[in-house]
C-alpha cells in the first residue's frame, strides 16, 4: 500500500508517446464497429458505429484511432476505417446541447463541449447535422465553426510490427503521481518531469514504456480539488494509453487500521464516499474534455477479507463506489490497488469471499463492469512478501475473478527505519524484474511522484 511518503523522481531515472496527435482529419467506417472508451478490446464498449458514418480523428494508439463520438472520445479499430473528407465543424461552446432534431423544441441526447470536431453530413436553417453517439443528431449552427479545408488527409497507419520482448531485466510499467503530496512541488517541475515521460518513456517498443498514468489523491481531506497539480497534469491525459482518476482515502484516527476497524466503521465508509463524491464531481465541473477512467482510492489487505466482517463492509464500500463512479461517467474502467500482507497462503475460504465480493460489484454495478483493472502492490518493497509470494499470489486472484486487466504494481522503496520510505536499491530492482518476466507476473502502476 502507498504511504504518505512520495518517491521523488530520481526513481524515475530508471525509467523511460501515443503518437503525436494527428491532424483532425475526416475518416469513414467502413465495417460497423465497437467503439470503446479506450484504445483495446478489453475496455468498456462506449456504442457502435455504423458503416459509412464519418467521424474526426483525435489521437492514435497502436492500432486504434480515437475519434470525436458522443460528447467524449470513443476508439475504433483503426482497420476498420478509410481516410475520407467532409466538412468539420469545431465546437466553440463550452457545452453545447445536440437534439433529435433541428429546433430547440426537440428532445435533447446529449452535448458536445469545446474543442471538439464533428462532420457536418446536413443542414436546415440555423442548424447542422453531425453523426453523434453512432446516431444522425442536430446542434446550433453559431456555436460550430467550419475548420479550413487541409491537404490530403493522413492514411490510417497499418499495424505496427510486434514489439520484441522486454529485455535488460526491465518490464513496461505504469504511472502513478500522487497529486497531495506534491503541493510543495512548482508546477514548472511537475511539468519538467511529466515531459520527461511524454519525450522518454512512450516507445512501445522499448522495455521502458510507461503505458498508464495513476491520479492519486485527487483532493484534500475536505474533497477540494488539488488543481496546481491536476491543472498540469491535464495537458498530458492524451499522452498516456489510459488516465485512471482516484477518489479519496482520508486518515482513520480510530483504534487499529483503517483497512479493518475503519472499514469496518459505517460512518467512516460514508465519511470517504461522499468525500470521493465531492472531488468526483469538482473535476468534471472542472475538466469535463478529459477523457478517464476511475481508480478506488481506499486500499485493502486482501487477506483481511477472509473474515467475513471484514469482508462485507468492503463489499459495501465497493459497490457504493463503483455505482458512484459510473453513474457520473459511465462505462468507464474502474481499477483498483489492495495488496496481500503475508506470504502466499492457499486458503478456499479467502478465494470464495473474494469470489463473491468482486461478483457482487459487478452485478450491483447498472453498467455490469464492477472492478474490471485489478494492479495489486506487491509488498516487497515493505520486505513482507517474496518474488515467489507474489507470482503465487497473482495466479491466486486470476483464479478468484476475470479481470480485463490483472497486473502488480512493484514497489520501487524500502522502509528507511523511521516509519518512513526511500528509494529502493536498482539491483535488486532489476533482479526482481527478472524473476517476475520468468513467472509471468506483468506490471502496473509501479513508478511513483
Amino acid at each position: 500500500m502507498h504511504t504518505s511518503s512520495s518517491l521523488s523522481l530520481g526513481v524515475l531515472a530508471a525509467l523511460c508517446l501515443l503518437t503525436p496527435s494527428p491532424a483532425q482529419d475526416v475518416v469513414r467506417v467502413v465495417s460497423d464497429s465497437e467503439v470503446r472508451v479506450g484504445p483495446g478490446t478489453f475496455l468498456a464498449p462506449l456504442g457502435r458505429a455504423a458503416a459509412g458514418d464519418r467521424y474526426v480523428t483525435a489521437g492514435r494508439s497502436g492500432t486504434w484511432t480515437a475519434v470525436h463520438f458522443a460528447g467524449r472520445r470513443g476508439w475504433i479499430e483503426s482497420s476498420r476505417l478509410r481516410a475520407s473528407s467532409g466538412t468539420r465543424l469545431e465546437v466553440s461552446a463550452r457545452s453545447l446541447n445536440v437534439r433529435s432534431g433541428p429546433s430547440s423544441r426537440y428532445r435533447k441526447v446529449g452535448a458536445v463541449v469545446r474543442g471538439e470536431v464533428y462532420v457536418q453530413v446536413g443542414s436546415l436553417g440555423a442548424w447542422r447535422q453531425i453523426v453523434f453517439g453512432g446516431a444522425r443528431r442536430w446542434a446550433f449552427g453559431s456555436y460550430l465553426h467550419p475548420l479550413p479545408e487541409t491537404g490530403a488527409p493522413a492514411p490510417i497507419p497499418a499495424a505496427p510490427p510486434a514489439a520484441p520482448p522486454p529485455q535488460g531485466g526491465s518490464l513496461p510499467k505504469s504511472l502513478m503521481v500522487q497529486a497531495s503530496t506534491l503541493t510543495s512541488t512548482p508546477p514548472a517541475e511537475l511539468r519538467r518531469w511529466l515531459e520527461h515521460v511524454k519525450r522518454e518513456h512512450r516507445d512501445r517498443s522499448r522495455s521502458d514504456f510507461v503505458a498508464n498514468l495513476v491520479l492519486q489523491d485527487i483532493a484534500d481531506e475536505r474533497g477540494d480539488l488539488i488543481t496546481a497539480v491536476l491543472d498540469v497534469c491535464e495537458d498530458y491525459f492524451d499522452v498516456f494509453d489510459n488516465v485512471f482518476v482516484g477518489t479519496q482515502f482520508i486518515p482513520w484516527t480510530g483504534p487499529g487500521s483503517r483497512y479493518v476497524e475503519g472499514i469496518v466503521d459505517a460512518g467512516f465508509r460514508w465519511k470517504n464516499l461522499r468525500t470521493s463524491r465531492k472531488a468526483m464531481d469538482a473535476f468534471l465541473a472542472r475538466y469535463p474534455q478529459l477523457t478517464f477512467h476511475w481508480y478506488i482510492g481506499y486500499e485493502a489487505n486482501l487477506s483481511d477479507l477472509a473474515d467475513p466482517t471484514t469482508r462485507a463492509a468492503y463489499e459495501a464500500y465497493l459497490i457504493q463506489a463503483v455505482q458512484d463512479m459510473h453513474a457520473r461517467r459511465p462505462r468507464t474502467a474502474v481499477l483498483w490497488s489492495p495488496t496481500f500482507w503475508r506470504g502466499f497462503r492457499s486458503s478456499a475460504v479467502l478465494q470464495r469471499n473474494l469470489s463473491a465480493l468482486f461478483r457482487n460489484v459487478q452485478a450491483a454495478d447498472p453498467d455490469g463492469i464492477g472492478i474490471n483493472w485489478l494492479h495489486w502492490q506487491d509488498s516487497v518493497g515493505k520486505r513482507l512478501l517474496t518474488a515467489t509470494d507474489v507470482a503465487r499470489w497473482h495466479t491466486f486472484l486470476g483464479s478468484v475473478h476475470r479481470f480485463d486487466s490483472l497486473k502488480v504494481n512493484m514497489e520501487f522503496f524500502r522502509p528507511d527505519g523511521r516509519g518512513g520510505i526511500v528509494p529502493g536499491d536498482p539491483a535488486e530492482h532489476a533482479r526482481r524484474e527478472d524473476a517476475y518476466r520468468r513467472l509471468g507476473v506483468p506490471l502496473g502502476a509501479s513508478w511513483e511522484i
